[in-house]
Formats: structure tokens, sequence, C-alpha cells
């Protein structure tokens, strides 16, 4: 299939996305905007009404970088911010192939240091702040840190990656394919062409591929949780990406749960989506409030 026909088709899935949104609960959810380079960027604020929670969590979606958006998740980060007593923020990153790659990191760096920036006001503590994201969002994440790290703009105590995609580079076509995992190797490669062109260079940038990230870099950035799905056909570079950090001197917690497809922590009908729930917000909520 040709680069065009790969667009026209994330069009539509992008566009059939925001129509069901606008069916899906807020859960409470207050909403801000946020002004970067790339335009005001959404952001829904979960325990923002609790004086006592001055920790933040900022929670990035899944969908390939071309579907989804912050409602995806905000049950989880509703739940998050009740029990574990902090705030939450969950970002409206630009999606391609209307923005491709750099605007989605780009413009959430630019959300996250908007919020540093405002800590005062708004009753933050700058020192308890972390981040975290599902699939794309785990990509998201992880580059995030590596980019504060990178630039020093502000401190991130922990990251929190669930069955991230975090090898762009990999060859779509050759590798493993578990029969479990819901992301074939074609529609891999068709997200790889919507968020960057699948340009083989810039793949190998840490950035769009965080396990190209160097050791010195990897040890700068916070400890980490990253789940992996046993079925996924992400599960290899996210428990490589565990190893990378541990080898870098930085604390992984790996968490492999067999035979899981990518996207189980959504499906509250698999007996191990409750366990890797759990495990997620009691990271959280001890590294966050310790």
């Amino acid at each position: 299939m040709d680069r065009e026909k790969y667009l026209r088709i994330a069009l539509r899935l992008h566009g059939g996305w925001r129509l069901v949104e606008k069916f899906m609960p807020g859960n409470g959810a207050k909403i801000r905007a946020v002004e970067t380079s790339y335009g005001p960027i959404r952001v829904m604020e979960f325990g923002f009404g609790n004086p006592a929670a001055t920790p933040l969590f900022a929670d990035f979606h899944g969908g390939g970088y071309v579907a989804h958006s912050p409602k995806a998740d905000s049950a989880f980060c509703a739940a998050l911010a009740k029990e574990a007593g902090i705030r939450v923020i969950s970002v409206d990153y630009p999606l391609a192939p209307q923005a491709p790659y750099p605007a989605q990191i780009e413009s959430t760096y630019e959300v996250m240091r908007w919020y540093f920036t405002h800590a005062d006001e708004l009753e933050i503590d700058p020192l308890r702040v972390g981040v975290g994201g599902h699939s794309a969002g785990g990509n998201l994440a992880a580059a995030i840190c590596l980019m504060a790290a990178m630039r020093g703009d502000f401190p991130l105590r922990l990251q929190v990656l669930n069955f991230p995609w975090l090898d762009l580079a990999a060859d779509y076509f050759s590798r493993k394919n578990p029969a479990a995992s819901l992301l074939s190797n074609k529609t891999l490669h068709r997200l790889n062409v919507y968020y960057f062109g699948d340009d083989p260079q810039l793949a190998r940038d840490p950035l769009v591929s965080p396990v190209y990230a160097p050791p010195e870099l990897l040890a700068k950035t916070p400890p980490a949780l990253i789940i992996a799905a046993g079925g996924d056909s992400l599960r290899d570079e996210a428990l490589c990406y565990g190893e990378m950090l541990r080898a870098a001197g930085v604390s992984a917690d790996v968490r492999e749960y067999s035979r899981m497809p990518h996207g189980f922590t959504s499906m509250p009908f698999f007996r191990s989506t409750g366990d890797a729930v759990a495990a997620m917000k009691r990271f959280i909520a001890e590294g966050l409030n310790a």
C-alpha cells in the first residue's frame, strides 16, 4: 500500500475516533488549554480540587499517535488521583498524520514545562512529578524523560511505561508477532509512516525510539515501572529497555504478564488486568508520596 493511501486511512480513523470521543465520560475532569508553539493543547485535570494533593502525575494515552484522546484514560486517571491522593493530568497531544513528529513530544514537553513554571500558583510540588503512558503514550513518556535529561528544564521522579512502543526502527516484517498480539506487523509499519514518514535514520533517534538512547543519557532518567504483555509484539522491546535502564544504573521494575495481548490493562475481563493496574497505581502513589 502506498503512503498516500496510508494517510487517507489515518484521516478516516482520526475523524471516527473524535466522533466516538464525544460520547465518552470525562470522569469529573476539569479542562485547561495550555498554549504551546504548536497551538493550544487541551489538558484534562483530575484531583486539582484537593489542596492536600501536591504531587503530579502526567498520563499520555495510546493509539499509535493517530487515534484516541485523554478521555480513553479518564477512568484510570480519576481513580489514580482519588486513591493516591495526587493530581493527575492527561494531555491531548497532536495526532498524526496531520501533526507528525516532533509535534507530539515537543508540545507535550511544553505542557510539562508550563506546569512546572506555574507550580507555585497551582500548589504542585515540582520535586514530586512523574510521567507515564500506554503503548504510544509509553513511547512519549520515555521520550519526555530523555528530553528532560537532555535539556535539564525540570526534574522527574518516576516513569511508568505500560506495554510501550520503544523501537520504531525495528524490521516489523521479520520480527516476532505473537498470535495474541493486537498489533500486526503491517499495522506497526503503517503507524511508522503516519508518525514520522518511516525515515530509517529518524527512526534511530532516541526521542523516536528510546531503545537507541546511550547509557549516559539513560542514567539521568528516573526510576521506571515497565509493564510488558507476553502476547504482545512489543514485548521484547519493553524487556530490552528495562535491561538497558538497569545497566545504566536506573531502578527498573519490569513485570511481564504472560499471554496477555497488547492493551490488556483496559480489558477488565482478564485476571491479570487488575494486578497490572494496581501495580501502576501503587508504584505512582509510593513514588510520588514518599
